[in-house]
């Protein structure tokens, strides 16, 4: 029994520097959990220990090492097991119906309807999409109503029917 492990894996440079953030934030950013031969998940979340120091230029990877405790010996020096990498849920966000954003030259807005009902275009910055809804990185309050359905008939400045 070895207590803790380490798991190597690589990790592609797009991901490793565009979704996590690179050296600086990944070890914040990651959640890293272990799928066992046998196809269970592995209790336990990893803990990044090390990044080496280059990228591989013939597969343009970046390899890491993560930690497990290994308490209950499940994880075997040399075994393989499939590494499942994820972003950290941030906590509550942000997040529209996709149906809500418009596309226009200047980029993407909504409609947020005020306590009279009446239409602002605002523009947003939009994140990453989850089924049927978008996270909203800046432009929008949690709360402020958003007009769904019907933006191709809004005007700026009037009152929208509610329903």
């Amino acid at each position: 029994e070895q207590t803790p492990i380490h798991v190597r894996f690589a990790l592609s440079e797009r991901i490793f520097s565009g979704d996590f953030g690179g050296v600086e934030n990944i070890a914040d950013r990651a959640q890293i959990r272990i799928k066992l031969a046998d196809g269970s998940l592995y209790p336990e979340i990893g803990k990044i220990e090390t990044i080496d120091n280059k990228i591989n230029a013939r597969t343009n990877t970046i390899q890491l090492w993560a930690s497990f405790s290994n308490k209950d010996g499940k994880l075997i020096p040399g075994g393989l097991a499939t590494v499942l990498l994820a972003k950290k849920n941030p906590g509550n966000i942000c997040a529209i119906p996709l149906e809500s954003a418009v596309t226009d030259d200047n980029g993407i807005y909504v409609y947020i309807l005020d306590s009279r009902n009446v239409a602002e275009k605002r523009r947003v910055k939009l994140g990453n999409t989850a089924k049927t809804y978008q996270e909203v990185l800046s432009g929008v309050k949690p709360g402020e109503r958003i007009v769904r359905l019907g933006t191709h008939k809004v005007i700026p400045g009037k009152p929208v029917s509610v329903k």
